[in-house]
């Protein structure tokens, strides 16, 4: 790292970056889980460097200019805008209680509960495969990058995540709630942004079989980096979805009252 390689970095891309995440920050709404995305897509490119040759980067454009960078700078940027603007933001790790006092790092719900826990799993395997697909299928249709067929892809899985986010929010939010029993929840847009993900890896591996089966299949970063630590969190949530005392939808008698108070109206 020399000071001339750094300055050499301070492209354009910096601001994409900036921009990409601060307009991200306006979906998720949550500086942690935000975070935690930004580091694990630096991970991503980690994994599957040797397939693509934007993501071969030195250790300090990954850190120093994207992670506490250009990254980071989004992020908070759009969320001190959301308080500005009285945005409600998303807890999707479960860090508060129901007064808005802050738990203990040890006790977030995300590490007692498997809904919270099941989500987070969920957003880091649909992280990862957004992530690639905006630049691999793209590749097996021989499609630009900056091609307007990119641009529609984006701005089309942004507006779909933004209504994705607020139902795990609500849906997180309500869980073990008698509040629940009222709510009315769009599983819409979550099932057709899973689809379109799905789909575009599908896309993916028949147009490129060969190149997909190098970055899937014979790629031990892939393993070490994104597959093991999948699997681990999936023991864990199997393990906290299998306890005695794990967290339920709705807990029955708050059931029994909610259906005996319609009984009464």
């Amino acid at each position: 790292m020399t000071y001339e390689n750094f300055t050499k970095n301070i492209d354009i891309y910096m601001f994409v970056h900036f921009a990409g995440w601060f307009c991200i920050s306006f979906l998720c709404k949550d500086f942690y889980l935000l975070t935690a995305w930004q580091v694990y897509d630096e991970i991503t490119e980690l994994a599957h460097r040797d397939y693509l040759n934007l993501f071969n980067e030195c250790w300090w454009d990954k850190v120093i200019q994207d992670i506490f960078g250009s990254n980071l700078f989004g992020i908070v940027i759009g969320l001190l805008i959301q308080q500005k603007l009285d945005v409600k933001p998303y807890d999707f790790l479960g860090r508060k209680n129901e007064d808005g006092t802050k738990r203990k790092f040890r006790d977030w719900r995300v590490w007692h509960c498997h809904r919270h826990f099941g989500y987070l799993l969920l957003f880091f395997i649909t992280f990862h495969f957004n992530f690639l697909n905006r630049f691999f299928v793209a590749n097996s249709f021989y499609v630009p990058l900056k091609s307007n067929f990119c641009k529609a892809r984006l701005f089309f899985m942004l507006g779909v995540n933004y209504s994705v986010f607020k139902y795990v929010a609500m849906d997180l939010e309500t869980w073990g709630k008698k509040e629940r029993l009222e709510s009315h929840f769009n599983y819409g847009p979550l099932v057709l942004s899973s689809a379109f993900t799905l789909v575009e890896t599908l896309i993916e591996v028949s147009y490129l079989w060969e190149g997909s089966f190098g970055v899937f299949v014979n790629n031990p970063d892939f393993f070490t980096l994104i597959v093991v630590p999948w699997i681990l969190m999936a023991c864990y949530w199997i393990y906290l979805r299998s306890k005695q005392s794990r967290t339920v939808e709705i807990p029955e008698y708050e059931r029994e009252e909610f259906e005996l108070s319609k009984l009464v109206r």
